[in-house]
C-alpha cells in the first residue's frame, strides 16, 4: 500500500515556489479553459524518492527485514503504483496552484487529458476544467417595462374579512347529540385497506362541511349521520373510476372507522366585538380600513416584484450568458431529484 498525503493550500504554493513549475492556461471556450503544467524533473525525482522511502519503512516482503528492502526491488514490484500516486499528487498541487495564481472559479473536476511520470524529463501535465461563465450586463438603458398597480376593490376587502372571521372559528364540542348530522367536524380513527394500499390512521380530522376535502371519494357522505358513539363500524367504499388519485381509481375501499369526537364551528358575527377581539381596531369599518390599506401595500409589492422579474427576463435576453455543460447537468439533476 503506497501512503498518500492531503496538503493545504499553503503547502501547494511552497510546493509550487520551490519546483519553479510553469503554468500556462488557454482559453478553449468562455466557460473552458485547459491548463497546462510543467514540474522540472528534479524535483520530480525528489517526489520519487520520498515515496519510495515511505514505502520501504512500510512493506513487508519474505526474505528483507523490515527497512531494508532494496529500491530496485521496489520499483519492480510496486513501480506503477507508486507513479500513479506520485502523479495524482503532482497533478492535484498543479492544478489547485494553477487555478488560484489564475484566479479560475472552477465548478466541476478537471478533466485530466496527459500526466506522465517519464524517467529525466519534466513532468508535463494538461487538464481541461469548466469554470463559472463571466456575467457581464452591457445593455440595460432603454429597458421598456411596465408596472401595473391594482386598485382594491370593495369585494376583496369582503373577502379578506370573510377569511379572517373563519380564521376566528371556534370548535366547541358536541356532548349531547347521538349522530354526526349535528356535528361539523368529527375526529376518527381509520384502518383497512384502498385496494392492495393499507391504511392505519389512529387520529384524522373529518370535516363534513366539504365533500371535496373528504380524503377518498364519499367517505364524507358516508360518515354523515353515523352514531357518535360509533366504534369499529365496518365501511365498503367503491371508489369512481374518474379518481383524481389514478392509483386508487376503481379501486374498493373496506375500512373499520371509529369516531372519536365531534365538534361544531362556532363563527363569529362580523360586526363591531369581532373587530376589537381582533386588536386592530375598534369598530368594523377601523378593520375594513386597514384591511384595505394592508391589501394595497401587498398590491403593490406584488406589482413591484413583476417589473423586477420583466426587467431581469429582459436582461438575460439583451446579454446572453454562456453556460457551462456541468452547470446545465446539475439543474437536470436537481429537478430529477425533486
Amino acid at each position: 500500500r503506497v501512503a498518500t498525503r492531503r496538503y493545504t493550500i499553503d503547502q501547494v504554493f511552497s510546493f509550487a515556489r520551490k519546483t519553479n513549475m510553469h503554468v500556462q492556461v488557454e482559453d478553449v471556450s468562455a466557460v473552458e479553459k485547459r491548463i497546462k503544467v510543467e514540474v522540472p524533473w528534479e524535483k520530480v525525482r525528489e517526489r520519487l524518492d520520498v515515496a519510495y522511502k515511505q514505502l520501504g519503512r512500510d512493506v513487508h516482503l519474505r526474505g528483507f527485514r523490515k527497512g531494508k528492502v532494496p529500491r530496485s526491488v521496489l520499483e519492480r514490484m510496486f513501480g506503477p503504483k507508486v507513479d500513479g500516486e506520485v502523479t495524482r499528487d503532482l497533478v492535484r498541487e498543479s492544478f489547485v496552484h494553477a487555478m488560484k495564481e489564475h484566479d479560475l472559479d472552477a465548478i466541476a473536476e478537471p478533466v485530466v487529458e496527459e500526466a506522465d511520470i517519464r524517467r529525466g524529463e519534466p513532468f508535463r501535465c494538461s487538464a481541461r476544467v469548466e469554470v463559472r461563465p463571466p456575467v457581464l450586463v452591457k445593455t440595460f438603458e432603454g429597458l421598456v417595462l411596465e408596472r401595473h398597480e391594482h386598485p382594491v376593490r370593495e369585494e376583496e376587502v369582503d373577502a379578506a374579512l370573510e377569511r379572517k372571521r373563519l380564521d376566528s372559528t371556534e370548535f366547541v364540542a358536541i356532548l349531547d347529540r347521538d349522530h354526526t348530522a349535528s356535528a361539523d367536524v368529527i375526529e376518527i380513527s381509520m384502518q383497512g385497506r384502498v385496494g392492495r394500499h393499507k391504511v392505519d390512521r389512529p387520529e384524522m380530522m373529518i370535516d363534513l362541511s366539504r365533500w371535496d376535502l373528504s380524503p377518498l371519494p364519499g367517505l364524507v357522505q358516508a360518515l354523515t349521520g353515523l352514531p357518535l358513539g360509533s366504534k369499529d363500524h365496518l365501511l365498503e367504499l367503491r371508489l369512481p373510476a374518474d379518481a383524481e388519485q389514478k392509483e386508487l381509481a376503481g379501486k374498493t375501499a373496506r375500512l373499520s372507522i371509529s369516531i372519536l369526537a365531534a365538534r361544531k364551528k362556532v363563527v363569529p358575527a362580523l360586526d363591531d366585538d369581532f373587530a376589537k377581539d381582533t386588536g386592530e381596531a375598534d369598530n368594523l369599518q377601523e378593520l375594513r380600513d386597514k384591511m384595505r390599506v394592508r391589501l394595497a401595500e401587498m398590491a403593490h409589492k406584488h406589482a413591484l416584484k413583476e417589473v423586477r422579474e420583466a426587467a431581469r427576463k429582459e436582461l438575460v435576453k439583451n446579454n446572453p450568458v454562456e453556460l457551462s455543460p456541468s452547470l446545465v447537468e446539475r439543474g437536470i439533476d436537481s429537478q430529477a431529484e425533486r
